[in-house]
């Protein structure tokens, strides 16, 4: 039997979020929202995340697990991966050697912050937890993120 932690709970008294972004994924998913609009999640606590372009990020996709995280905005994909992996790149990157190649990628880790997409599309046509609100560009599994 592997023991499960609980997602954190708002301490008693605490105002239930108004926005049903945040609230999807404070309430559904546990993750942590940075205060105040528009929604934000920062980056470093249970995911870092890979900003690259947008083919690149389609072709990684068969590399990745069922259900990852991955937000696609305009010409860019936002992969989510496992915390610390930001401060990890450079190292692999100058293992590959790679380190001083021109490469379009930008990765946010501990400290920082991306904004959070619109959740998936349930089935049915609801949206999970955000109805009403305008389509984003897209997105595929829990993720969230911007540049």
């Amino acid at each position: 039997m592997v023991p499960t932690v609980p997602p954190p709970r708002r301490p008693s008294g605490a105002r239930r979020p108004d926005d049903p972004v945040r609230r999807w994924y404070e309430n559904e998913l546990g993750w942590a929202t940075v205060p105040g609009p528009p929604v934000e999640l920062p980056t470093g606590l249970r995911f870092d995340v890979l900003d690259v372009p947008a083919r690149a990020g389609f072709a990684a996709l068969r590399h990745l697990g069922p259900g990852s995280p991955v937000a696609v905005r305009a010409d860019r994909a936002l992969l989510f991966v496992a915390a610390g992996s930001a401060e990890e790149l450079p190292g692999l990157l100058g293992w590959l050697e790679w380190g001083s190649l021109p490469l379009d990628l930008v990765a946010t880790g501990s400290g920082g912050r991306v904004g959070a997409p619109l959740p998936p599309v349930r089935a049915g046509g609801g949206r999970g937890g955000a109805e009403g609100r305008a389509e984003a560009d897209g997105l595929a599994g829990p993720a969230a993120g911007s540049r």
